[in-house]
């Protein structure tokens, strides 16, 4: 799992902010509503924060990363970091760590990031794996296959279609109980969807994606219904 921190020269974005459009500015009419979000920051004085994915999508979606853009007149950058080993603090949105703790992070242009963020995914999605099977009408389908299972109401409906991350997290909401996942490609991206786990990485990681694999296995799915690992292998 990769956490977000937004940056100018270095700093957290809120904080360059804070510098650039103090709070009698009159920009400050047109800043979506932020309260939201937790304050906890000032409760650990040195430490920084990052955005976990629920806190990514409700930061973009609210609009504050666009208002907090159209303050900030220098290039605005996205640092990446995977799990500390230690967190201060952590809620739904985010999590608080030390600095110090910060281990190999990669910083990307916010151009670069946004475009890797809406990007669409190919992938495998069965009908009868969801729980609200209206939302597939939202979805970009390229193909439906149906299984030739002599009962109907064994028949599962399987539709190959394009997602966006946004609506990989809408269908993982909607995953029924059970010995179900899917997963979809970009690239050499992978993301395998469980009801309450998310694998991301990439093709060529074989550590990550047997982790992937051994997690399907654990809650019972057959071995030869993985076929992550088939894809996996003619990369």
């Amino acid at each position: 799992m990769n956490y977000y921190r937004f940056i100018k020269n270095g700093t957290g974005i809120y904080e360059a902010v804070a510098k650039e459009s103090p709070k009698d500015d009159p920009r400050r009419i047109n800043k979506p509503d932020g309260s939201w979000l937790p304050k906890k920051g000032l409760e650990y004085p040195g430490a920084i924060s990052f955005w976990k994915d629920f806190g990514l999508d409700k930061y973009i979606e609210s609009g504050l990363l666009d208002w907090h853009i159209s303050i900030l007149k220098d290039r605005v950058e996205v640092m990446i970091i995977e799990k500390p080993n230690k967190i201060l603090y952590e809620d739904e949105y985010q999590i608080i760590v030390n600095a110090k703790f910060i281990v190999s992070p990669k910083i990307i242009n916010l151009d670069e990031f946004l475009k890797d963020f809406n990007k669409n995914y190919t992938g495998i999605l069965i009908e009868e794996s969801l729980n609200n099977k209206e939302i597939i009408k939202d979805l970009t389908v390229t193909n439906l296959k149906v299984t030739d299972d002599e009962n109907p109401s064994d028949r599962w409906h399987i539709y190959t279609v394009s997602v966006t991350r946004d609506e990989i997290k809408k269908i993982q909401q909607n995953m029924a109980e059970g010995k179900w996942y899917t997963h979809f490609i970009a690239g050499d991206e992978i993301i395998v969807v469980y009801k309450d786990k998310m694998f991301e990485y990439k093709m060529t990681d074989k550590v990550e994606h047997e982790k992937a694999v051994e997690y399907g296995r654990s809650i019972g799915i057959p071995e030869e219904q993985l076929i992550i690992k088939e894809i996996a292998d003619l990369q």
